[in-house]
This record gives structure tokens, sequence and C-alpha cells, in this order.
């Protein structure tokens, strides 16, 4: 289950919105729980959409939070995050990058070697997920989320500057810190190493995660020039991080089994084509970076919606 769109109003405090932004991905989180239980990708891949956007609400608003709140938040987050991070990994490198390119090189390598190793990690990362799901401590953790939203818990005795400062104006500054992010970490693209590259598709996703969260402020045609250009320019980004993520994937994959070496060869051969792929991709990479870069900042130009 996707993400419902939340109703936020341009009056709201930005104390108001963090609750509304907490229940909103608590929810999305809890609904896919049963689908992810069930060994559904989509579920676990939604799941940890929920995890992201709860975090990058967190540190769009982390001036409101006390540091050891913000601590013992994201820890519970990360520790989820891991045991879901695993079978999606798994999941993006079974279904993403194995499967497109299989009919074309079956014929060169040892495919359902590569197949049967990748199904037996899949069913262990879905047997971790389920371990955590269902755990006393991710209940715990689940508990004390819902009861810190619920209460707002990280405030003062009096509102601060702020947790008082109105949505609207806190909107303009979030989006703002976001986008120069993006820029800083863009510069010299051509020359980026794929570790600094890897920080520029978080950056991205930073950006796109707050612009959705907060997009019920804003005319929705209005945005949809600017979002369409950060999905095309995150998916560029995200296809070379999945192709990354791969190289770790089946150096692991072919270590262990009689099928070894051909699992390796397999695997390698999967990385070889994605890689020519991304190699042929990178002028249209940098044209859609160079257009998120060339687009106005449109939650400047279009006003507030009245709320």
């Amino acid at each position: 289950m996707r993400a419902e769109p939340l109703a936020l109003a341009p009056a709201m405090t930005a104390d108001t919105a963090l609750q509304e932004i907490g229940r909103a991905c608590l929810a999305h989180l809890s609904r896919n729980e049963p689908a992810a239980l069930a060994g559904q990708p989509e579920a676990v891949h939604q799941m940890r959409v929920a995890l992201r956007r709860l975090r990058s609400a967190l540190l769009a608003f982390k001036k409101m939070l006390p540091k050891a709140d913000r601590r013992w938040v994201v820890d519970d987050i990360e520790a989820l995050d891991a045991a879901l991070g695993r079978a999606r990994n798994l999941d993006v490198f079974a279904h993403e990058l194995v499967a497109p390119c299989r009919a074309e090189l079956s014929g060169e390598a040892d495919f359902p070697a590569l197949e049967e190793a990748l199904a037996r990690r899949r069913q262990e990362a879905y047997r971790t997920v389920e371990t955590r799901l269902l755990s006393p401590a991710h209940k715990s953790a689940m508990a004390r989320l819902e009861r810190w939203f619920e209460g707002r818990g990280w405030r003062r005795p009096e509102l601060t500057a702020a947790d008082a400062t109105p949505l609207r104006d806190a909107a303009v500054r979030l989006l703002d810190r976001r986008r120069r992010d993006v820029k800083r970490r863009s510069k010299g693209f051509r020359r980026l190493s794929a570790k600094k590259r890897h920080k520029l598709r978080i950056a991205v996703k930073e950006l796109r995660y707050t612009l959705e969260l907060l997009a019920g402020l804003y005319a929705k045609d209005a945005l949809a020039g600017f979002e369409k250009r950060l999905k095309r320019l995150q998916d560029d980004l995200g296809y070379a991080n999945d192709v990354r993520v791969g190289h770790s994937l089946v150096a692991e994959l072919g270590i262990d089994g009689a099928s070894a070496s051909s699992v390796a060869a397999a695997g390698a051969l999967v990385l070889a084509w994605h890689e020519r792929r991304l190699e042929a991709g990178e002028r249209r990479l940098r044209k859609h970076l160079r257009r998120l870069d060339e687009a106005k900042p449109v939650w400047r130009a279009s006003a507030a919606q009245p709320g």
C-alpha cells in the first residue's frame, strides 16, 4: 500500500505538521506489515519508503527535536531498515538486474545456478524480516514511536520559535536547504566518484521526500514538472547505485556451494551488461541533472493553499 496524501495547511505550526507526518508515516509502515510478512517484495519496498520519509521529516525538523530523542528515534528506524534493506537489495538484484538481461545472456552463463543461489539468500533475508517484525523489540519500538508522535514528545515546556513557525514559512526554508544540498553535491558531476554520486542520490531523494510530504501546501499542477525532473534523476542515480550494490551481492553469492564459480561468472556477466547500459546513459543522466539544476524552485513561485 502506497502512502496516502497528507492534508497539511499553511497555517499549521511546524510542531503540528511533524505530528501529522509522523502519524502518516507510521500508518504507511504498519499497513504494509502483513504483506511483508507474506513475503511480498513491494510491501518491503513500501515499508522502506515509509521509514525514509519519516527520517527525512526528522531531519527537516531537527531543530525542534532534543538530541536524545532524535538519537533513539533514528536508532529505532535504522534497526528496522537494516532488516528490510537486505531483502530489498536482493529483490532489486533479482527483478531489476538479473531478469532484464537473462534472455539475452542465458546462453553465455549458468543463470539457473545464479538464480538458485539468489533464491536461497532471499529466503534467508525474508526470514530475517519476519523475525524482526514479529519480535518484541519491534513491537515496543513501534509503540514508543506512536506515543512520541501522539504526545509530541519532543516538546519543551514552552514552544520554541522553530516549533511555532507557520508551516508556510518553514516549508520554503526546508525545501531551499534540500535544494542547496543537491546543488552542492552535484558540482563537478563528471568527476564525482561512485561514493559521492551515492551521496548525491541521497540528497536528491531527501529533496523529493520532503517535497512529497509538503506537497499538500501547493497547487498540484505547480509541482508536477519539478517532481518529474526529480524522479527522473533519482531513477538514474538509483540504477547506478543498484549496480554498485550488485557487485557486493555477487561477491557474496559466489563464495559458497559447488556452483560458486558458475554463480560468480553469471553475476559478473549481469553486472557487465548493466555497466555498459550505465555508460551509454551517462549523457542522459547529466541532462536530467542539468534540467533539475535549471528548474525554478516551485515552492517559492507557487503560493501555499489557504488553510
